[in-house]
């Protein structure tokens, strides 16, 4: 949420319109502008999926999945977390080389003398 202190939401009420406004309404109005301007948890949440499935029909070979739990006191799996990754970087992994690299030419003596 980006940084609007309620203090200045009723400053700004208070010279805009003449009128003072309590914290909990300055803030109830400032959760209400930030949900028009960018939605509610629970909509970003239920157009996860659709996402998710554009992103796979856009990129092919993306790989999507998704990780659930379950639970005792409720019906249904609840959501853990989503992994992805795109094909492209799928195909360059074998050109990655780990941080440290040692090979046959680096012996333990030549590590302990450079000390």
């Amino acid at each position: 949420m980006p940084r609007f202190p309620i203090k200045d939401s009723q400053t700004a009420v208070l010279k805009a319109y003449v009128i003072s406004i309590s914290r909990r309404k300055a803030y109830l109005d400032c959760k209400c502008a930030f949900e028009k301007v960018y939605g509610t948890w629970e909509g970003s949440f239920s157009e996860f999926p659709r996402f998710m499935k554009a992103l796979k029909h856009f990129n092919p070979g993306t790989i999507v999945e998704w990780k659930t739990k379950q639970r005792v006191d409720v019906i249904e799996d609840v959501f853990n977390y989503v992994l992805w990754t795109f094909k492209p970087c799928i195909d360059a992994f074998v050109f990655c080389r780990p941080v440290i690299s040692i090979d046959e030419h680096m012996s333990m003596e030549n590590m302990i003398s450079s000390c």
